[in-house]
């Protein structure tokens, strides 16, 4: 796997490839970075309650699909078209694999753009791991709610007075919902 094996493709060829997969791989960063604010805008949103806002970022979402599923397929071509150069399977042909093909020149640059994607898909996991926390805990802190007002178990709730000690109340719920 050393460059040696890889003298007989051409070098202009192989160094157009690697500029258009380092063009797209710099596509893939840019949309990371953009889901990584999004993911903090969401949280905002979702925060402040403000529904037009949130309508608005999963329409931004929304229309952005195309162009990520575009720059996806670009991947893909390139991936296939190098694998097929290379002689290997395209689910072979990593970024790291890739290094090991090139020579220094573009070595050097794909190994750069692999470690900018590794941090920024660490940080968007993180992030997401973030969301998804807040989401969880409202989704239980609105269900105990819920349980409080409907008093949807019909349990006996624990009322506590003025002095700290407690009271069993019966049939408690907030609202009542016989007719």
């Amino acid at each position: 796997m050393e460059t040696n094996y890889n003298l007989h493709l051409s070098s202009k060829w192989l160094t157009e490839k690697i500029q258009s997969l380092i063009a797209v791989l710099d596509k893939d960063a840019e949309n990371l970075k953009k889901n990584l604010i999004r993911l903090d805008e969401l949280r905002t949103l979702l925060i402040k309650r403000d529904e037009r806002s949130l309508g608005n970022l999963l329409a931004a979402i929304r229309a952005e699909t195309t162009s990520n599923g575009t720059n996806e397929a670009k991947r893909l071509k390139i991936r296939q078209e190098l694998a097929d150069a290379f002689k290997c399977k395209v689910e072979q042909l990593t970024l790291s694999k890739l290094e090991n093909l090139l020579p220094v020149e573009l070595k050097t640059e794909i190994a750069g753009r692999k470690v900018q994607l590794q941090e920024l898909t660490a940080r968007l996991k993180k992030e997401y791991l973030n969301t998804a926390m807040l989401l969880t805990e409202w989704s239980r802190i609105n269900s105990a709610l819920l349980k409080v007002i409907f008093d949807s178990d019909n349990r006996d709730s624990v009322v506590y007075k003025a002095k700290g000690t407690a009271r069993r109340q019966n049939n408690s719920a907030f609202v009542n919902m016989q007719f």
